[in-house]
């Protein structure tokens, strides 16, 4: 899909999802490509959730997908509710899967209230599995507040999710303060990262982490 883009408003009350699918609950969705145009995918809530992701909002199993393009993954809102946004999906749901994947967009999200913003995944559910991806798009959330997270795959791994074999290449990832990170900004009990990379060159919350480019 070449120069996709979502302008979406919503001004009801209830929860908004964006991408090229909304919320698809069920299914798999594989083999696509999104090439965003340059105004990207923006969201503006004023009463509900939001849940925005260049292959889906809200989804359950993706393989074999990219997100790439100028334009950027964006929310503005003023509802003050939560955010899971991410480059490929915003909400991966309970023993959901995503592998093979990657993601060169840009991911913002603006607005006051609990963030999770990834550069792959905003949010991975309970024992949801994300394997061999990797993502350089900017990662952006406000900062000095613990109800922000942001990493550059995964903005929070629920309990007994799995993350491996990604690779970060961000350019930089703004967020709480004590939850940004290169990989996952947050995770659960008994939540597993193993065999990711990083780039050492990623600034988090403007400095560059010091340690080895294994997480």
């Amino acid at each position: 899909v070449n120069g996709l883009k979502v302008m979406k408003v919503e001004t009801v009350s209830g929860e908004a999802y964006a991408g090229l699918f909304g919320y698809t609950y069920v299914g798999i969705l594989r083999n696509l490509g999104v090439r965003l145009a340059d105004a990207g995918i923006q969201i503006n809530s004023t009463d509900g959730a939001v849940y925005a992701g260049g292959i889906a909002g809200y989804a359950h199993k993706i393989f074999n997908c990219y997100v790439v393009g100028e334009g950027r993954i964006e929310i503005h809102s003023s509802s003050g509710f939560g955010y899971v946004v991410g480059g490929i999906v915003g909400y991966l749901d309970t023993d959901g899967s995503l592998a093979n994947c990657y993601a060169t967009v840009n991911v913002k999200v603006g607005p006051d209230g609990t963030v999770y913003v990834g550069g792959i995944v905003g949010y991975g559910s309970s024992n949801s599995t994300i394997s061999h991806t990797y993502a350089t798009g900017d990662v952006e959330t406000g900062t000095g507040d613990n109800s922000r997270y942001a990493g550059g795959i995964c903005g929070y791994l629920w309990s007994k999710g799995t993350l491996t074999n990604s690779l970060a290449v961000n350019g930089r990832i703004i967020g709480g303060n004590s939850f940004s990170n290169r990989i996952v900004g947050g995770k659960g009990d008994n939540a597993t990262l193993d065999a990711n990379y990083v780039s050492p060159e990623i600034q988090v919350n403007g400095s560059v982490v010091n340690g080895g480019a294994r997480d």
